[in-house]
Parts: structure tokens; sequence; C-alpha cells
């Protein structure tokens, strides 16, 4: 299995998660326009402070996604229709770390409104379920009990994606057995795939195969 070292800090990569979380929660994200409605949502203090260095720590790929920066990028006209839906975090995506990635657990407890959801090895794919019974799995990873009832990918809004490496057009380099390449070719074509690494995980090129699908952003 290929590793990479890393700085190992989670505490910083969970704080820009936890900062892009506050700031889209509390906004009804409409993709098909040039507007952001606040829906009577607070951005808060903290959120806001936190603005300049979220962006540093968050690269967006993908024009679906409008709520990052002061200046949003929004989708343009042509794929306007396939974005006028509101964007939900209802649902996210979750999963247990392996040794050189990031551990969501801090950032998974100051949202509890959010139904987390964490991926269990069935044979050659990851299904997903409730994280309230995780015990030591495949991998030797943390993974739902074989009797947490099933989540319909159908059901999931985000998908949070761990990775060896990840390049600045969003691709991602797996440890090479293609669990998340089967699983995002299956995701509603509206759910965000994000990538989340630490910073030095960042590489120019990840020398991506047709099979591959980049991530809509990643958060370092």
């Amino acid at each position: 299995m290929r590793q990479l070292v890393t700085s190992g800090n989670s505490e910083l990569v969970c704080d820009a998660l936890d900062q892009w979380l506050l700031k889209t929660s509390a906004k009804s994200i409409y993709r098909d326009s040039a507007e952001i409605e606040t829906g009577g949502g607070h951005i808060s203090e903290q959120a806001k402070r936190g603005g300049a260095e979220l962006e540093k720590r968050i690269i967006i790929i993908s024009a679906k996604l409008s709520a990052i920066s002061a200046s949003p990028r929004f989708v343009s006209e042509k794929n306007s229709d396939k974005w006028s839906t509101p964007l939900s975090l209802q649902t996210i995506a979750a999963f247990s770390p392996l040794p050189g990635e990031v551990d969501l657990r801090p950032c998974i407890a100051k949202h509890p409104q959010v139904r987390w959801v964490f991926p269990r090895v069935d044979g050659d794919h990851l299904s997903f379920h409730g994280g309230e019974n995780l015990s030591p799995g495949s991998f030797g990873i943390l993974e739902p009990n074989i009797t947490s009832p099933e989540i319909p990918l159908s059901e999931i809004d985000v998908f949070l994606c761990p990775g060896l490496a990840f390049s600045p057009s969003g691709h991602r380099l797996g440890r090479g057995r293609g669990y998340y390449d089967r699983l995002l070719a299956q995701i509603r074509p509206d759910a965000l795939k994000i990538g989340i690494c630490f910073p030095e995980q960042i590489v120019p090129d990840t020398f991506p195969e047709p099979h591959d699908i980049p991530m809509d952003m990643v958060i370092s």
C-alpha cells in the first residue's frame, strides 16, 4: 500500500472544512443565477473572520460551487439548467482515516445537524451507513457495524474523499484498489465531490486515467 508522509495536522484541515460548512449552510445557494440568497441564514463571526484563510486552503474546481469566495464564480449560462436547485448539506459521506489521512472527527462533532454516513467495504465496492457504531473492519479501518442500515447513494449530498494526492485540476490519486473510482461513477450528478488532504498532498499532476473522476473542490 502506497503511503505519503504528511504533517498530520488534521485540526487545520478540519477547521477549513468547518468554515466552509458554516458559510455554505448559512445560505440557500442557487447555482443558476449570480445571486446568493441569504434565506434568513446567519453567517457566524467565526466564519467571517476565517474567510481569508479559508480561501487559501480551498481549491475550487467545479463551477457548481459559488459560496466560497467574496467574488463567487457561478456556473455558465449554458449549464444553468443543470444546477438550478439549492445546495443541500443534509447528508455528508465522511471517512475513517488511514495513517497519513485527515481525521475528520473534530469537524463532525461541530455539526450534529448533519447526517454523517461512513463507508464500509462490501466486496469490491463501498456501501454507506450511519456512523453511530464503528468498529475495525477491512484493512483495519473503522467501519459501520454490519447491522447498520445502508444509506442509498441517492440520499447523499456531499462525498468527502481521501487520497494519497490531489492536483489543482481536482484529480485524485488513490491507493490503487479503485473503491472511490467505482463509487463516484454511481453518485447523483448534483452531489458534490470534495477531496480532503494535507497541504503537502497537493501535487502538480496525478497523471489521471480516462476513468478517473475529478473532485469539485479540494480542502487542505
